[in-house]
């Protein structure tokens, strides 16, 4: 029982010295300012104690002192018996071991981290230990190589003060290897021994490319040129507002930081794999389709119209964007921590260009007969007969204004004989067209055209002199 009971006060002991001890190794703003307080009051009372062991030696004169008016005299007599000899004969290797010890320490540090310059190590040292000149490391480049390489803050880690400029996020490690993700929302306190592990621009970016091959699923190759992409980081599925200009899901973070592929210079950086990973889309999306359908994502305009080759034609990027928007383009880009913003192809052509200039093989034969059946169903379209018959009668008109007014230039009289002459023109035309639709009219439309018909031959009928 005496056993059991002492067991549990040493553990209650045990705990509460690791509680104390804790309080004083906190590596927060807290835990430093305790600490600063802890060494500055036993030094100050041990110089304090340094005094009254040798009785306050007066240092200034009497006569000096006593000019003073009381208590300046007693204060002022105070604190000069401080720096008395045989005070600072004791207190001085103290203060000078506690110099060293901070010395050799930030030596230590320069070692460990391999530092230019120890004055960099003092200045982590001041802070960590007594949060004395905290550092402020500024994100404002998404590239680790370009921020503030003699910052304490990035050399070695916390504590300090972070500031994440817009369009960027930090990403820091906890002295237990737990990963931190910061934003642009000001300056915040980054604790002791988080160390920034990468920076990630939340801009977009893009990949381009000169020329990819791929392969359709019937075995066609297919050749983008002048391709580009634009990737961002992945956001969730928020939209981009004033309030927030650059979403971002820390799933998406950890995924490009912690994700990226290794080479044997070291790991690769996700803006450096842009172009690849945009011919693995463009390769991925070829290859889902049969050269039919692929054919098919063409406007109509430009599948009728021949402006180019037969072979290569153009997708609008809009309409190229949407196809690349699948539940599984999403999916494979999400699990490296990306999506895509819109997609971009100059030109696509189909064939081996290695074949030659008219010689595609399999490709031109089915190109050939996907654009002859394409302008068979615009030909028997009602949209297109529509049009066809509008631009018929436009022609007509035109055709017929044509000839009256050449029926008018043709008389080399005055007015009357070119009146008498164009009067003639449309009674002919009229006469032609009352022929033609005659079939088509009911008897009431006619009824009304015979007396116009008939007054204008009384007009244009020749007359004799005198008759």
């Amino acid at each position: 029982m005496n056993q059991a009971v002492m067991s549990q006060s040493e553990r209650a002991m045990r705990d509460t010295l690791e509680a104390v001890v804790e309080i004083f190794l906190r590596r927060d703003h807290a835990g430093a300012q305790l600490r600063l307080a802890l060494v500055g009051t036993a030094l100050a009372i041990y110089w304090l104690v340094l005094g009254l062991v040798f009785d306050f030696p007066r240092v200034l004169p009497s006569a000096w002192v006593d000019q003073v008016v009381f208590p300046a005299n007693v204060i002022l007599d105070l604190i000069t018996s401080l720096f008395a000899p045989q005070v600072l004969l004791h207190f001085i290797p103290v203060a000078a071991g506690l110099w060293l010890g901070f010395r050799l320490g930030s030596h230590y540090l320069a070692d460990l981290f391999e530092l230019e310059s120890p004055v960099i190590a003092a200045r982590y040292l001041q802070a960590a230990v007594f949060g004395l000149g905290y550092d402020t490391l500024k994100i404002a480049h998404g590239e680790m190589e370009r921020l503030n390489r003699n910052s304490p803050l990035f050399r070695i880690g916390g504590p300090g003060y972070l500031q994440v400029n817009l369009g960027f996020a930090a990403v820091l490690e906890s002295v237990e290897g737990a990963p931190r993700i910061y934003g642009a929302e000001g300056r915040r306190f980054i604790e002791g021994f988080d160390r920034l592990r990468d920076v990630v621009d939340l801009r977009d970016q893009l990949g381009q490319l000169d020329e990819v091959q791929a392969v359709t699923a019937d075995g066609v190759v297919v050749q983008a040129r002048d391709v580009q992409m634009v990737f961002r980081v992945f956001g969730g599925g928020r939209a981009r507002t004033l309030q927030s200009p650059y979403p971002y899901a820390e799933e998406g973070i950890r995924r490009l930081v912690y994700g990226r592929p290794v080479s044997p210079e070291g790991e690769d950086r996700w803006r450096d794999v842009l172009g690849e990973l945009a011919r693995n889309e463009i390769q991925a999306f070829v290859r889902g389709l049969t050269l039919q359908s692929f054919l098919a994502l063409q406007p109509e305009s430009n599948a009728t119209e021949g402006t180019q080759p037969p072979s290569r034609f153009h997708i609008p990027r809009r309409e190229l964007t949407e196809r690349f928007h699948t539940a599984g383009a999403q999916e494979r880009l999400r699990a490296q921590g990306l999506e895509i913003d819109w997609v971009g192809v100059g030109t696509w052509e189909v064939g081996d260009p290695a074949g030659g200039e008219g010689e595609l093989g399999l490709a031109k034969a089915i190109i050939d007969a996907w654009r002859d059946r394409q302008r068979a169903e615009r030909l028997a379209s009602p949209d297109y007969l529509n049009r066809q018959a509008a631009r018929g009668y436009r022609r007509r008109a035109v055709e017929e204004l044509r000839r009256f007014v050449d029926a008018w230039d043709d008389s080399e009289l005055g007015v009357p004989p070119r009146c008498w002459a164009a009067l003639r023109h449309i009674l002919a035309r009229l006469e032609i067209m009352a022929a033609e639709l005659r079939p088509d009219q009911d008897s009431e439309t006619f009824e009304v055209v015979g007396p116009v018909l008939d007054h204008l031959k009384g007009l244009t009928e020749p007359r004799t002199l005198g008759g």
